[in-house]
């Protein structure tokens, strides 16, 4: 398969750092994070591990929030960052590369929980509101 598929399982270089195959797998949510944080534990690492060693290179993680408006701001925790890191951590040794997809949803945000009260740089209306 390698041979018929050679730029598939061929290295490239995305940013600072060499992937050994075009394997990724995008963005999705699993709800294996820790649901009240958004942060990753043990059952979400794990599965991106998983991915790693069966040869995905890339990982993106689900939708994560980055903004003091945001219905979660993930990265407003101080355990943010030892955790994001720990992840990345064991995805590289066992051969892949992790990446965060940072999310604002903006007006486009559905009232969740009720008493939150979306927010954007513009006023100008969604598509929800046509």
């Amino acid at each position: 398969m390698a041979q018929q598929f050679k730029n598939l399982f061929s290295p490239i270089e995305v940013g600072p750092f060499t992937l050994p195959n075009r394997i990724v797998c995008t963005a999705h949510g699993t709800y294996y994070d820790e649901h009240a944080s958004g942060l990753p534990g043990e059952k979400q690492t794990g599965y991106w591990v998983g991915k790693a060693r069966g040869g995905t290179s890339l990982i993106m993680t689900e939708a994560t929030f980055a903004h003091e408006h945001s219905y979660r701001n993930t990265f407003r925790s101080p355990q943010a960052v030892p955790m994001f890191k720990k992840a990345a951590e064991a995805v590289r040794a066992a051969g892949g590369r992790l990446v965060v997809q940072l999310v604002h949803v903006g007006v486009q945000t559905q009232a969740f929980p009720p008493s939150f009260i979306p927010w954007a740089a513009s006023v100008v209306p969604g598509p929800r509101d046509w």
